[in-house]
């Protein structure tokens, strides 16, 4: 499989990254940056910006990502919890919502998924 990619650091303060990468049959590109919220003992990441991937018969899908929370980063065991709604559009009518649910200390079941779609 080859590719190219181009990874460029836009902005340092704020941190903007994009990048542009191609391969046969489809091209990426994104932009992102990361609003950070501090609180003690652990760090909520929101990211801002947009995911795109087309293909050569014209399709495009694009998205978002979904906020991430990494825990116990000054004692215990360090652990991320990714939670929110990531919406994925297509250009042919085409979309999806996936629900990431946030981990509850009282529940069975972590990293839960709901897959919502829609035509």
């Amino acid at each position: 499989m080859c590719f190219i990619m181009f990874p460029i650091l836009v902005s340092h303060h704020p941190t903007l990254i994009a990048c542009h990468c191609e391969g046969r049959g489809w091209k990426f590109w994104a932009d992102s940056n990361l609003r950070s919220k501090f609180w003690g003992r652990s760090i909520q990441l929101d990211p801002v910006g947009v995911i795109s991937v087309e293909f050569d018969d014209g399709e495009i899908f694009q998205w978002s990502k979904v906020t991430t929370n990494i825990y116990n980063l000054i004692l215990g065991k360090l652990y991320c919890d990714h939670h929110g709604t990531m919406h994925i559009r297509g250009n042919r009518e085409y979309s999806c919502k996936l629900k990431f649910k946030e981990q509850s200390i009282l529940d069975r079941n972590p990293h839960q998924l709901c897959l919502i779609l829609g035509i």
